[in-house]
């Protein structure tokens, strides 16, 4: 775990797609905060997109951002593309469904329950992401440490 000295969780959301062919859609990555923090906008390739909230969590308006950031592009190559997700309530907003049917998106919400079975992302990667995701951050936090950074590492 990564805490400030004032004892507050450092949290990361990660949204992640794979299309068809086995290929990876880039990277959304939510940080805790007002904005993404100066020194961690370098992060941001063509292959990861940054944001930032509050809490670091999925919400309608991070879900639009990915909609426009990397759905989008992604979406205008085919004449119809086809997106699998679970129940989360903000993938089942009107304006979001809306959205994706504007971007001739056809929506299959996984029932409560099957999410092992049919997104493999959750199954397969979200775990190795997580243990990289977490290396690159302690040692991204280390690194900061010599520059009298108010982080420190907790095992």
């Amino acid at each position: 775990m990564i805490s400030t000295a004032s004892g507050e969780k450092q949290r990361i959301t990660a949204l992640l797609g794979v299309n068809a062919d086995n290929g990876l859609l880039p990277i959304f990555a939510i940080f805790r905060g007002k904005k993404v923090p100066r020194n961690l906008q370098t992060l941001e390739a063509s292959d990861i997109y940054c944001n930032a909230n509050p809490t670091a969590w999925m919400s309608t308006d991070m879900f639009e951002d990915w909609l426009k950031r990397i759905w989008e592009p992604y979406a205008r190559q085919f004449q119809r593309t086809l997106l699998v997700m679970d129940k989360f309530s903000v993938h089942r907003k009107p304006e979001i469904l809306t959205r994706l049917q504007s971007l001739n998106t056809d929506v299959i919400i996984i029932p409560a329950g099957l999410t092992y079975y049919i997104q493999p992302c959750d199954v397969y990667l979200n775990g190795p992401l997580k243990a990289k995701m977490r290396e690159r951050w302690h040692e991204h936090i280390a690194s900061q440490i010599g520059a009298e950074s108010k982080f420190y590492l907790i095992s």
